[in-house]
């Protein structure tokens, strides 16, 4: 018969042996729960999954060693057994029900996830992040943990975590997951402050096989809340489990973030989803179309696609809108939509479609200097630090794009002699951005990719 260590002495010396042994962290997370059992000269072990014991054979054989010897003497011997009835309950996490499955899906069923991997239009800009979801979950040994996505808003970040939860469910129905959004984990860590409940907070979470945080962007500037989720990333990591991350900003631009997040986050894999390209729109639009039960014509899915979107929600708001068209309009009630109706939807001027209208210099310089820690009138006057003309010629190339400023008039925004240094610095970013250079270290500034830097910019000064 095992003992349980919460109730006899003599397995409670055994047990802060053991503790001693292996750190009392491991041992608050692995074997915490665990039973002792001292029997001539074998130490016992009892734990509730086979999974916790081939771990902790795995990796605290040594230790378990050495406490037994400390205990017994010399050739003591460790067994570890497995028997899930013998291992305590919490009151967090009751027993379930014999007719119960197995799976506790953590913090609702898979089902109230709403999309699914299946259902995903894969395309060039975003293959890259579908492959490394689908790795994840496919190929446990995969080196790919944790997974970080980031991308703007509307590009399909959210359906993919979701659908590679219930992809993980389907191939792991034993497994233990958690699907949730940064903002919740934030609310729940709270509640469970003020409820002096945060070691059954930290339990719930720490025992997962996988955890997929959605809006981790939104931890920004919330140190404490930071720290528990640092916290909670190394138990996870210790334990083996799955990370699957998403936010709408690259790790290194996320603002008010600490350096141990970010270097977590970097150690794995950082995928970004690019805005769709014209042959994955095109993909989008026949997809959305067949779910509405809108027939389109070649012509107006070449039309639609033409038409510039940078975001996969704006594109399927585009489709509402033109099924909505339709059904206003007898001859299209029931037929196929073709050219002619799509123009009416993306006529020039209509409210929510048409081009970008060109926005102020001082709205791009205001936007790229607080993003680079740099002063506005640095990037007027002859300052030559590193950052400093970084921030300039990003200046020069968003204003090029998003005004309908010509280089001299841009020349004098930017109090410039004269304009020939203006399309120099406009030709070498953009030289650098079709080459995907990485930018130097800077102490001050954690920089990514200069493409990526570049459009984080230009999406922040277009929200505004």
């Amino acid at each position: 018969m095992t003992v349980s260590l919460k109730t006899q002495p003599r397995a409670c010396r055994v047990a802060q042996t053991v503790a001693h042994c292996v750190g009392e962290r491991k041992f608050e997370m692995w074997l915490n729960t665990a039973s002792f059992e001292q029997r001539a000269r074998t130490l016992h072990i009892t734990v509730a999954t086979r999974f916790a014991a081939d771990w902790i054979h795995n990796h605290f054989n040594a230790e378990l060693h050495q406490a037994a010897e400390k205990l017994i003497g010399e050739s003591a011997d460790v067994r570890i057994h497995v028997d899930a009835e013998a291992a305590p309950q919490t009151a967090a996490e009751p027993a379930p029900a014999p007719a119960a499955p197995k799976r506790a899906p953590d913090p609702g069923p898979a089902s109230r996830l709403r999309y699914r991997l299946e259902d995903f239009i894969i395309g060039s800009c975003n293959e890259l992040a579908y492959a490394a979801a689908c790795r994840l979950v496919d190929e446990p040994d995969a080196p790919l943990n944790p997974l970080f996505i980031h991308g703007a808003c509307g590009l399909g970040k959210t359906h993919l975590i979701q659908g590679l939860c219930r992809r993980f469910v389907d191939r792991h129905p034993n497994a233990r997951w958690r699907y949730t959004s940064a903002e919740a984990f934030t609310n729940q860590y709270i509640a469970a402050v003020q409820a002096g409940k945060l070691n059954e907070f930290r339990r719930k979470l720490r025992g997962l096989d996988l955890l997929v945080v959605d809006d981790v962007h939104f931890l920004s500037n919330k140190s404490k809340t930071q720290t528990e989720f640092l916290h909670t990333f190394d138990a996870i990591d210790l334990h083996g489990a799955k990370l699957v991350l998403a936010s709408d900003a690259h790790p290194k631009l996320i603002k008010q973030f600490s350096e141990a997040l970010v270097s977590r986050f970097m150690s794995g894999m950082v995928v970004r989803i690019e805005a769709p390209d014209i042959d994955t729109r095109r993909k989008l639009i026949i997809a959305l179309a067949r779910r509405r039960n809108l027939m389109l014509l070649d012509s107006a899915v070449d039309q639609l696609a033409d038409h510039p979107i940078d975001s996969v929600r704006e594109l399927e708001g585009l489709i509402t809108r033109l099924a909505a068209l339709a059904s206003l309009n007898p001859s299209h009630a029931s037929g196929p939509i073709g050219a002619a109706l799509v123009n009416q939807l993306i006529e020039p001027g209509r409210p929510g479609v048409g081009a970008n209208r060109p926005v102020p210099l001082k709205r791009i310089v205001d936007v790229v200097c607080e993003e680079l820690s740099v002063e506005p009138k640095q990037v007027f006057d002859r300052c030559r630090h590193r950052r400093v003309v970084l921030a300039r010629s990003i200046v020069i190339h968003l204003a090029r794009q998003l005004t309908t400023l010509s280089y001299p008039e841009l020349a004098r925004g930017l109090s410039r002699p004269n304009h020939s240094s203006i399309i120099t610095a406009h030709q070498r970013i953009g030289k650098q951005i079709n080459d995907r250079r990485e930018l130097p270290p800077d102490p001050a500034v954690p920089l990514p990719r200069i493409d990526q830097l570049v459009d984080h910019l230009r999406r922040a000064v277009v929200s505004i």
